[in-house]
């Protein structure tokens, strides 16, 4: 019943102008151990300003899935440097759109090691304050949007250029500085793939308490990994599973 649906919804969020992806790794229970798949999440804005959000799970991290997904659609992708969706970006397809939360990311990191990337991180706020300006007058995704951007964030832009070329021969190519110096293009945008997908990240990531979250095997069902494969079905309950409830709390109505 919900296989359809969601595979309605990413053709819905595949066929959008502008999409994010991101994945995260999270652990499945096998037979006696457990095994790392990947939890892929695809979500766009529509006209309405509402967020779609898809999921899909793969037991690999290559291109594939992005390819099943996007493959064959034109836009822009959000996304990381991450090289599995190269086979929807290259050498024909979507525009691969840096993330802002992302380039931050590296710099914020830098500091320890390199205070002169607090400079990076002033012009990265004053981009933000640019986009909380659209945000407070309701213009987010307007032609005035847009107007406000080349009229503001577009000299910031450039002298955040000028300095990142500067610091560039300073250090190594794969640095925060030069990767960044290089890095043309950048979408004023949410890391929401991310915050969409932490929950499964963080349950995944802490053994104990994911427990109560990740599939269980329970009686009857003969392989409960096979409710998060499309295409494949758990062998139905031979009877009612006993009630279960979080250890230390007594079971309630």
């Amino acid at each position: 019943m919900l296989l359809p649906l969601s595979q309605h919804l990413l053709q819905c969020i595949a066929s959008a102008d502008v999409v994010w992806a991101d994945e995260t790794p999270l652990h499945v229970l096998d037979v006696k151990k457990t095994k790392l798949g990947y939890l892929w999440t695809f979500l766009t804005q529509n006209e309405e300003g509402q967020w779609l959000i898809g999921y899909r799970f793969s037991m690999g991290r290559g291109g594939k899935t992005p390819r099943e997904v996007l493959g064959g659609t034109a836009g822009a992708l959000v996304v990381d440097g991450y090289t599995g969706y190269n086979a929807v970006t290259l050498p024909k397809g979507r525009v691969r759109v840096g993330c802002w939360a992302h380039v931050r990311r590296r710099f914020f990191d830098a500091l320890a090691t390199a205070p002169e990337a607090r400079e990076a991180l002033d012009f990265i706020l004053e981009l933000y304050r640019v986009e909380a300006q659209a945000k407070d007058a309701d213009l987010v995704r307007t032609a005035a949007h847009r107007e406000l951007r080349q009229l503001r964030s577009a000299p910031i832009l450039a002298r955040l250029r000028v300095w990142l070329e500067a610091q560039a021969p300073r250090h190594p190519p794969k640095t925060w500085a030069s990767a960044s110096a290089r890095s043309d293009r950048a979408r004023m945008a949410p890391s929401g793939c991310s915050r969409t997908a932490r929950p499964a990240a963080c349950s995944s990531s802490r053994p104990r308490a994911s427990k109560r979250l990740r599939t269980r095997k329970r009686p009857g069902i003969a392989r409960p990994f096979a409710w998060m494969t499309p295409g494949r079905q758990a062998r139905p309950l031979s009877r009612a599973p006993p009630a279960w409830h979080s250890p230390g709390r007594a079971a309630g109505p």
